[in-house]
């Protein structure tokens, strides 16, 4: 199974807090929209993991915390979310 994370944020605060809660070992890589270029909702920061894990949406299950920026978002982007 391959892990990443998507956030929204700038990258110094995001990777930051990836290692605080020491992040790093559990994930395979993190989307940041700050480095990515987009954010959530947009569905190409959704698109951009399944691309870095060589996947489809039939591969793929997003969780989130938003519905108006993880749900909805995901699901523009023809991914499932949990």
């Amino acid at each position: 199974m391959i892990t990443g994370v998507v956030t929204n944020g700038p990258v110094d605060a995001r990777r930051e807090k990836i290692a605080h809660l020491s992040l790093e070992a559990r994930i395979d890589f993190a989307v940041i929209s700050g480095e990515f270029g987009a954010g959530k909702p947009v569905p190409a920061i959704f698109v951009e993991p399944m691309r870095r894990a060589g996947s489809d949406p039939a591969e793929t299950v997003f969780t989130g915390d938003s519905g108006e920026h993880d749900i909805a978002g995901v699901q523009a982007a023809g991914i499932p979310a949990v």
